[in-house]
């Protein structure tokens, strides 16, 4: 079996996976955003992409995770886990971030759970209404100390 690698991230590479038919013009200039606004990668195997992740940079020593993720990523979960987890230990050391934080949609209790493998801690109580859709979602942080 081919194993998974990491390539630098393209807005592009969210194409892949995200229906185009809908994928609105605010989503692609998001895209972008994040393909500019601090380090990403993206997770292949055979061609086909898993999942794209990254911090943007806010402002010195505090960055905000993201990721995007493709049906296909579940297949290799475990692999993912510990490269998300070691992508983001390198990206604190080697941007002096002192806090990385992220926020996750309080109905998707996978993801809840798997932040939490990647070091994160939740933060108190949920934030309503946080999304431009209107929903809510439980933030987290990853601190250096």
């Amino acid at each position: 079996m081919t194993r998974p690698r990491l390539v630098p991230f393209k807005a592009e590479h969210m194409l892949e996976f995200v229906n185009r038919d809908t994928l609105a013009l605010a989503e692609w200039k998001f895209a972008i955003e994040k393909e500019r606004g601090g380090p990403a990668f993206t997770a292949i195997i055979d061609d086909v992409i898993l999942g794209c992740a990254g911090v943007m940079l806010v402002w010195p020593g505090v960055g905000v995770a993201w990721l995007a993720a493709s049906k296909s990523m579940n297949k290799h979960t475990i692999w993912m886990t510990r490269l998300t987890r070691m992508a983001l230990t390198d990206v604190m050391r080697s941007f002096h971030l002192h806090r990385v934080e992220a926020v996750v949609l309080t109905s998707n209790e996978h993801n809840l759970r798997w932040i939490e493998l990647l070091g994160f801690k939740r933060e108190k109580n949920v934030a309503r209404a946080y999304t431009q859709d209107r929903r809510s979602v439980v933030r987290f942080e990853r601190i250096n100390r």
